[in-house]
This record gives structure tokens, C-alpha cells and sequence, in this order.
């Protein structure tokens, strides 16, 4: 099965990686998100993150990362 990295959308080989936000004390669906990416943007995504956005919510964080079309997934 072939996969599309959802940030970069080249192909991604056997599994996306699923790259999760949520804010501290989550409540709700807009409090969290998780989408699928390769493992260079994850691995990009994640140092942005830790360099970045700490104490950020979720929907800044997203802004700050410039990947704030992403859309949660519903399940």
C-alpha cells in the first residue's frame, strides 16, 4: 500500500509515522491532533516542537509550524 506524508506529501515506504499534539489537560478534539507524516518531517517537526512551541496550544502550534491546514483526524 502506498502512503502520502501528509505535510510534505512524497511517498512514504512500508508506514507513515503518526505525529501526535495535544495540550496539557485535554478536553476535547481541537485540544489534540494527529496526522501522519514520513520520518524526515516528523523528525524535523519534532525539533521545531521542542525548540519552538513549548506551552504553545495546539491550533498556534500548528500555525508556528506552518502546517496549520491539517485537519484532526475524527474518529
Amino acid at each position: 500500500m502506498n502512503y502520502i506524508c501528509e505535510i510534505c506529501n512524497e511517498g512514504v515506504e512500508k508506514y507513515p509515522l503518526c505525529l501526535r499534539l495535544t495540550e496539557e489537560n485535554a478536553k476535547s478534539m481541537e485540544d489534540r491532533i494527529e496526522f501522519n507524516c514520513c520520518s524526515k518531517c516528523a523528525d524535523e517537526l519534532s525539533k521545531k516542537i521542542r525548540e519552538k512551541c513549548e506551552g504553545m496550544n495546539v491550533t498556534k502550534t500548528l500555525k508556528v509550524l506552518g502546517i496549520d491546514h491539517i485537519k484532526a483526524y475524527k474518529d
